[in-house]
């Protein structure tokens, strides 16, 4: 699936994040409040690495592309966050409330 243009804050609920392999479909991580959805497609300008699955009624705020680049570059230590994540080859899904 193309990447869309808007990262994901997961404000309440919970989601699984799915991957297709070749004879299944298996849940490779658990997503909860705080969390973020599409950053990688974001920044990449790749596909989804796997689809998001609601596991309980979720409340999640949907952030524009342009917005969420401007507001990393006003703050160099939240771009700074991501690249630490990147770098270290981590999925960078969590992040604290307070950044």
């Amino acid at each position: 699936e193309e990447a869309r243009p808007f990262v994901y804050v997961l404000r309440k609920g919970r989601f699984e994040i799915l991957k297709k392999f070749e004879d299944s479909t298996q849940v490779i991580d658990v997503l909860k409040k705080g969390d973020l959805l599409g950053i990688r497609a974001i920044l990449t300008h790749k596909p989804y690495l796997g689809a998001a699955r609601a596991t309980r009624s979720s409340i999640l705020i949907k952030i524009p592309e342009d917005i969420f680049l401007d507001y990393m570059e006003r703050f160099p230590r939240v771009a700074l966050f991501f690249a630490r994540g990147f770098a270290a080859g981590l999925p960078v899904i969590h992040v604290q409330e307070k950044v």
